[in-house]
């Protein structure tokens, strides 16, 4: 994985909100608590953010518009990124949180399933399921 994406590790999450359809956008603090120009975008795949192993909310919920009155990732941090597989991976948070992410399952070839930005920069995108060979993980870097 890259060592820009590892070291999101430890980072709290400002904001996250839904944008287009079911993407979903997540702002850092960064270590002082200042806001930081870093962004996750969570983009062509679905997900589910779980408490204590419950889903609360989905990419196809309904609900989706009171997502951000949840305040389900708010100012927690990123303890851990497992990868379960080829075509599915979770951001674990304090406080027994999870974004689980996975492939569409309408999807043929490989999606675009995070994309991470700096200063509105690109740089870096995990793929699902990874291109082949991939020697620094899941991580293409733009």
């Amino acid at each position: 994985m890259n060592e820009f994406f590892t070291a999101q590790i430890g980072k709290k999450v400002e904001h996250c909100k839904t944008g287009h359809g079911s993407f979903l956008t997540i702002e850092f603090y960064d270590q002082n608590g200042r806001k930081e120009n870093i962004r996750f975008w969570v983009y062509m795949c679905e997900w589910a953010i779980t408490v204590n192993g419950v889903e609360k909310i989905n990419s196809d919920s309904q609900e989706l518009k009171k997502l951000e009155s949840l305040g389900l990732l708010e100012n927690k941090t990123i303890q851990e990124i497992v990868f379960l597989d080829n075509e599915e991976f979770h951001i674990l948070f304090d406080n027994e949180t999870a974004l689980e992410i996975w492939k569409l399952d309408d999807t043929e070839d490989r999606a675009e399933a995070l994309l991470v930005f700096k200063n509105e920069e690109c740089l870096g995108t995990i793929y699902l399921p990874p291109p082949l060979p991939s020697p620094s993980g899941l991580i293409n870097e733009s």
